[in-house]
């Protein structure tokens, strides 16, 4: 797919208007943050360099950040010693499903989401 850098916005074709992007680096991994815009909708994609992404619509990213501060901060006391614990999951729209899953290996914590 085309790219179009920020500017007058709008669609031509199969182009994505790129609005934001961000990187940052946690520990020993990258990720890419980019708010865009396509033929469709508006949507926020959170890749890493190994080419895992998520796409949030743009409708459900205020519920995406409330749902993971949420299972962030609950799971501080309550992370499990050793495995994974059990994901939950967010819906969005009936559409679109993600699963948030806190765990340890021998790296440390973390928390996974699909």
């Amino acid at each position: 797919m085309e790219k179009q850098e920020p500017g007058a916005g709008g669609y031509f074709g199969d182009m994505e208007v790129l609005f934001l992007r961000k990187d940052m680096q946690i520990e020993q991994s990258e990720f890419c943050f980019e708010y865009k815009e396509n033929a469709h909708h508006q949507f926020m994609l959170i890749s890493t360099l190994k080419d895992h992404s998520i796409l949030i619509p743009s409708r459900g990213l205020t519920a995406f950040l409330v749902f993971l501060e949420g299972f962030c901060s609950g799971s501080e006391n309550n992370t499990p010693k050793k495995g994974s614990g059990k994901p939950k999951q967010l819906k969005i729209d009936d559409k679109v499903e993600f699963l948030f899953q806190v765990g340890q290996n021998k790296w440390g914590h973390f928390l996974k989401v699909q």
